[in-house]
């Protein structure tokens, strides 16, 4: 299923381009990674360098050119997700490293690096992309995490973490009701 054709990427593209809302464009780069519609790389890198409220446009950026490149993303999903990056940005990186660092050459590392830095919210996001990754090395390093940090909530998340990876859960729950 899905759009077939270059009509509804070029209407995507236009609104990923054009539209005054933030939230419509990161819609349309979503949308255009969710297609797989390589002809939009240009508008989605030249997303990646704009600037909007909360970073939504940069996000969807990101989140395109990891739809659509799949592993070959990785290198610039860890300079996205590296110091000096807005926050929101290096949060989604690192949520697409989760998704696509699997076995690839340098994520766990690039991981563990972020893994020092004391951002709360980037350490649940590195927490999250060790679940997500499977690599077997995550449980020790969940462990280090959990033992060496002095604030309660990262043993908590962490030790959660250790949990659901050696469980094999899956790390989100499903949502709604039942």
């Amino acid at each position: 299923a899905g759009f077939q054709g270059s009509e509804p990427v070029r209407i995507l593209a236009g609104l990923a381009r054009k539209d005054p809302a933030y939230r419509v464009r990161a819609a349309a780069l979503r949308g255009l990674g969710r297609m797989r519609a390589s002809a939009a790389l240009p508008v989605i890198l030249k997303a990646l360098r704009e600037d909007s409220w909360a970073d939504v446009v940069r996000r969807g950026a990101v989140a395109a050119l990891a739809c659509i490149q799949g592993v070959r993303s990785i290198s610039r999903l860890k300079a996205l997700s590296s110091a000096g990056q807005p926050l929101p940005v290096r949060m989604e990186a690192l949520e697409w490293l989760g998704r696509l660092g699997s076995g690839e050459k340098g994520v766990f590392e690039h991981l563990e690096k972020i893994m020092k830095e004391s951002n709360r919210q980037l350490l649940f996001s590195v927490v999250k992309a060790f679940e997500n990754i499977k690599d077997d090395r995550a449980v020790p390093a969940l462990r280090k995490l959990a033992d060496e940090s002095p604030q309660q909530w990262v043993k908590m998340v962490a030790e959660g973490a250790i949990h659901r990876v050696r469980e094999g859960l899956d790390p989100e729950p499903p949502r709604g009701r039942r």
